[in-house]
């Protein structure tokens, strides 16, 4: 037995009761089938079932939903990746963060599919852009799109004037292998195959690309560099990164070591130093854990702690 939808308030509501089917929600002329599990949403040609779901059928039989796998948020906009490898996003879309082709002040108030991606294994939201991964392994791609004026997306060049960005995912030139992307407000970052790291975007002068130099912006993937400069040749690319976090003007990896490495502003002490007004352009290591004879500043005063203790301060 089917029920057809109801509409109890005015047709700009995408959302509408079924009375009749306890738990559904539809949009238009949707469909939805009796003995539906508890909490099923149904909109056009997609469902809720205790998270982010799509059907193919415009039914809401559980046979035909997707999970949601992943979720990322921006300024304001939010997207999800689904089990299908396919995404969706929706918010705000005045830079085309919804990767719609176009811009609009409106946005979108549902999720809806960013065409021609499939595949997708990651993603990651950025403030005003995103990126996602396509493919795994040593084959797997970025593709970035929406704000640009500072080299977010990392295609070699930028976007000032007009919508200032790309609205459609556009693949990143000359990267693959990629096991992690990253995005910031200006910055994207990317862990690759051989576990070194590169980065792109604008940084206003803070040396957070750690490629050894503090340049304004770099609109195509520069490797973070242990030593050494990447404008030089003399980069020493550091190795054994499992996960980089760009941040606005700083950015920091976790190493296969268990070691953390920062780089950056440290006005604020961000490098885990003293505040001091000079970038650090190569990566700094953090000492998380500190062991030695003495006070440790974990609030014990044993003689010796001959294991890491974690600090107070």
């Amino acid at each position: 037995m089917e029920y057809m939808a109801k509409l109890t308030t005015e047709d700009r509501r995408w959302l509408v009761e079924f009375p009749d089917c306890p738990g559904c929600q539809t949009f238009g002329a949707s469909t939805c089938t009796a003995g539906m599990e508890a909490g099923t949403v149904c909109m056009a040609g997609s469902c809720i079932q205790g998270g982010m779901m799509a059907c193919t059928d415009g039914l809401c039989g559980s046979d035909a939903c997707q999970t949601v796998t992943q979720v990322g948020v921006g300024g304001s906009f939010a997207c999800a990746l689904i089990s299908d490898g396919t995404m969706r996003c929706w918010g705000r879309n005045n830079f085309g963060q919804l990767g719609q082709g176009g811009t609009d002040t409106m946005g979108r108030l549902r999720p809806t599919a960013v065409p021609g991606l499939s595949g997708v294994t990651s993603i990651s939201v950025g403030a005003n852009h995103a990126c996602a991964i396509i493919g795994s392994g040593s084959t797997a791609i970025a593709k970035c799109w929406a704000y640009n004026a500072d080299g977010e997306l990392g295609l070699g060049t930028s976007d000032t004037t007009g919508i200032m960005g790309r609205t459609t995912p556009t693949q990143v030139p000359n990267l693959s292998g990629i096991l992690q992307l990253a995005a910031s407000e200006y910055n994207t970052c990317a862990v690759l195959a051989d576990h070194t790291a590169k980065c792109w975007g604008g940084d206003c002068s803070n040396g957070n690309f750690g490629d050894g130099t503090n340049v304004s912006s770099r609109t195509s993937p520069s490797t973070v560099c242990t030593t050494g400069n990447v404008d030089s040749a003399h980069c020493v690319a550091m190795t054994g990164i499992n996960q980089i976090t760009p941040g606005d003007f700083h950015a920091c990896t976790l190493k296969s070591d268990s070691s953390v490495r920062c780089w950056g502003r440290n006005d604020s002490g961000q490098m885990g130093l003293p505040p001091d007004l000079n970038p650090h352009d190569n990566p700094v290591m953090v000492r998380v854990f500190r062991w030695a004879r003495g006070q440790l500043g974990n609030g014990a005063t044993s003689t010796t702690q001959p294991t890491p203790a974690a600090q107070m301060w």
